[in-house]
């Protein structure tokens, strides 16, 4: 318990560091001073909470953060997309398309929501158009993670309907539901940790 909060400690500490190149006088990780950009777009976003500071130079301040985790999720997204798009991961060091989640594109559809926020809506529609063609009735031969499988592909295609309205989101989801609703069906009301979708099978995590 004490390491975990370490790192959450930690953790906060780097993210303070990034944002503090945002303040004038203040110099960045790089010893860089705040760059200068067209950041008109995040003055006005639409998801933030509406009891913040209303004066000019910290809204600047938070449209110019907005603008370098915009930046660095685009950087991020692209390397995704050159090398593993449609995977469930891509490792950092080798660049190479990692299975972790039964191949569906774990990653692809946790980011939904975070592109459709971020209005990046060319990279939102070529998403879209990946995730219909997902088959959840195919896997990688590997049992599902019955939570994860809940919170990460139903979540997140949930999630990107409720923001798009697109209702492929909707029957992607429903489909996934469909499957794993039987890992629910056990003896004790307690759903399976693991559900193997090609067989219809449950069982526990080892």
């Amino acid at each position: 318990m004490r390491q975990l909060l370490s790192a959450f400690i930690f953790l906060g500490a780097c993210v303070q560091l990034s944002a503090a190149k945002h303040v004038d006088g203040m110099v960045g990780l790089k010893g860089h001073l705040p760059k200068q950009r067209d950041v008109s777009r995040f003055m006005e976003n639409k998801v933030q909470a509406n009891n913040f500071t209303t004066n000019d130079a910290m809204k600047k301040v938070r449209a110019n953060r907005a603008a370098d985790v915009r930046d660095n999720f685009l950087r991020a997204w692209r390397a995704y997309k050159k090398y593993a798009y449609g995977s469930d991961e891509i490792n950092p060091l080798t660049l190479e398309a990692v299975t972790t989640r039964n191949g569906w594109g774990a990653t692809l559809i946790d980011s939904l929501d975070t592109i459709h926020i971020m209005g990046l809506d060319d990279e939102f529609k070529e998403a879209t158009e990946k995730v219909r063609s997902i088959n959840f009735d195919k896997n990688d031969g590997e049992p599902s993670k019955v939570f994860e499988t809940n919170i990460r592909y139903i979540g997140g295609l949930i999630s990107a309907y409720e923001l798009s309205n697109d209702k492929i989101f909707l029957t992607q989801a429903t489909a996934l539901a469909d499957i794993m609703l039987e890992a629910f069906d056990t003896p004790t009301g307690i759903p399976w940790q693991m559900w193997d979708v090609q067989t219809g099978t449950g069982s526990s995590e080892t």
